[in-house]
Formats: C-alpha cells, sequence, structure tokens
C-alpha cells in the first residue's frame, strides 16, 4: 500500500501538468473498484483543475464544480503520458482523464482497492471527515500528539 510519503510524492509529481489546466474529458475502461467510479466522472467535459493537495492519503483534485477523490489502494498509481499514447494501456489501466495540455492522467491499479469518486464537498466525504490532523501541517504538534497517546490505554 503507498504509504503517506509516496503519496506525497504522488502529487509533487502529478502537480506541475495539472494546475490550472482542464479535463477535457475522462475514458473509464473499468468502473469495479473499492466504490464504483461516481457518475460525474464518466461525464466531465471542460472542468477547470483549481488545485491539487492531500488529505491523509487521499488526492484531491479540485475543479470549478466539485472534487474527485483518489485513493492508490493497494496496488495503485497515477501517471502523466502523453496524448498520443492513449490507444496503449493495459487490463489495470482504469481511468483516463484527458488534459488539455496533451497529456493524459492515467490511474492504474492492478488489485482494485483504490477509489476515484467524485464528491461536491470532499470535507463530508466518508473516508476523510473522520482524519486527524495532518503530520505536516501546523495543527500537528508535540502537545497535540501527547494528548492522544495520553488518552490511549498501553499494554
Amino acid at each position: 500500500m503507498p504509504e503517506l510519503p509516496e503519496v506525497q510524492s504522488t502529487l509533487l509529481s502529478i502537480y506541475p501538468y495539472l494546475i490550472r489546466k482542464k479535463i477535457l474529458f475522462s475514458v473509464v475502461r473499468n468502473s469495479n473498484l473499492r466504490l464504483p467510479i461516481s457518475r460525474e466522472i464518466y461525464k466531465i467535459k471542460n472542468y477547470i483543475i483549481v488545485d491539487l493537495f492531500r488529505k491523509g492519503k487521499y488526492l484531491i483534485i479540485h475543479l470549478n464544480y466539485g472534487y474527485i477523490i483518489i485513493h492508490l489502494g493497494m496496488s495503485g498509481n497515477l501517471c502523466i503520458l502523453p496524448n498520443h499514447q492513449s490507444n496503449i494501456f493495459n487490463n489495470n489501466d482504469h481511468i483516463d482523464l484527458f488534459i488539455s495540455n496533451n497529456k493524459i492522467l492515467r490511474y492504474n491499479d492492478v488489485r482494485r482497492f483504490g477509489l476515484f469518486v467524485w464528491v461536491y464537498d470532499f470535507s463530508t466525504f466518508k473516508f476523510i471527515s473522520n482524519l486527524g490532523p495532518d503530520p505536516f501541517s501546523s495543527k500537528f504538534s508535540a502537545i497535540y500528539f501527547f494528548s492522544i497517546l495520553r488518552q490511549k490505554k498501553l499494554l
């Protein structure tokens, strides 16, 4: 399973190719992931990518009309490909987002434990709403960590 540093590395690697670009359309080859692919993913057409960020191990693409939430699951990955490679794919390449800069954001997941869903408010999404503060944020401090540890029973 990709851990937090790998998810952060993925975010940093795709960010320059996606920020302030337009998703022209999507191609969904397999909707059989941990949760079904949202209907809105199929209908994406000319949505602008406003921001990309991470909340826990979830990658969030903020669009001008909502959010795409991606979790890589056990074996998932995202890669940027040139547009002319759109016809080269395998059985584990589930989703392509065609970007206005002649690139493709491709989601590949061998085990299909990942997520690729659409929401209008990411903060109410059931998998994200209960996450604690990010370890890299200012809210996560030694005092916060100590207070959480004091509430736990140790063996």
